[in-house]
């Protein structure tokens, strides 16, 4: 199969959105997207996801120290989970400039999305030139072995863009790639990581009354 899918934690409580992720895990989810403050409000859902070995894709692991400081624990904790950052990019080096954020985006299990491009804080018209000094901190730190291109399907026509454009937009912002690193980057790299292991086991959830 070619799809992989993640959940999302939906509840009004920790304890009920403990029970959604354990659903999406049990459907075959590959893992939990995590916004906000959920890694620090629910450390029972990153345990889970420690322990089966899953993806957390974070959407701001650097939103404050305590955010990065606990996902660098989780990572040493549990050897077998990886970390994603989707929309992984700023027009400012600032939250780079950091020990903790140093230490977690050359963690060797960290990986950086790069999606929604413009959409970051960039204050420059297409391809968004404010966000190249970011991205080649990031080629220093991660290599292109631990960065992904996403297209930010289907909302990247919300905003008047196309698959083509998306895909040649590192290209056009000058990122000195080899052929080999961009198709890495731009696939290689997700068919890898995603897609040369088998997916996990698949039964359908039961769910209580409120998810369902």
């Amino acid at each position: 199969g070619w799809i992989r899918v993640l959940g999302i934690p939906y509840g009004d409580s920790p304890e009920r959105r403990l029970v959604c992720v354990e659903a999406c895990l049990t459907a075959g989810a590959i893992g939990i997207r995590m916004q906000g403050d959920e890694p620090l409000q629910n450390s029972a859902v990153m345990d889970l996801l420690g322990t089966s070995g899953r993806w957390i894709y974070g959407t701001d692991p650097l939103a404050s120290a305590r955010h990065t400081a606990l996902y660098l624990e989780w990572l040493a904790r549990y050897p077998q989970a990886r970390l994603a950052a989707p929309h992984f990019l700023r027009p400012s080096l600032a939250l780079l400039d950091d020990q903790l954020a140093e230490e977690l985006v050359r963690h060797p299990r960290f990986y950086v999305i790069l999606s929604r491009q413009g959409q970051v804080g960039s204050r420059e018209r297409y391809p968004f030139s404010d966000l190249r000094p970011w991205i080649e901190r990031l080629v220093a730190w991660c290599g292109p072995e631990r960065m992904l291109w996403g297209s930010e399907y289907p909302v990247i026509y919300w905003r008047g863009e196309q698959i083509d454009q998306t895909r040649r937009w590192l290209q056009d912002l000058g990122i000195d790639w080899s052929a080999e690193d961009m198709a890495a980057v731009t696939g290689g790299n997700a068919r890898r990581l995603f897609f040369d292991s088998p997916a996990p086991p698949v039964q359908e959830p039961a769910l209580p009354g409120w998810l369902r």
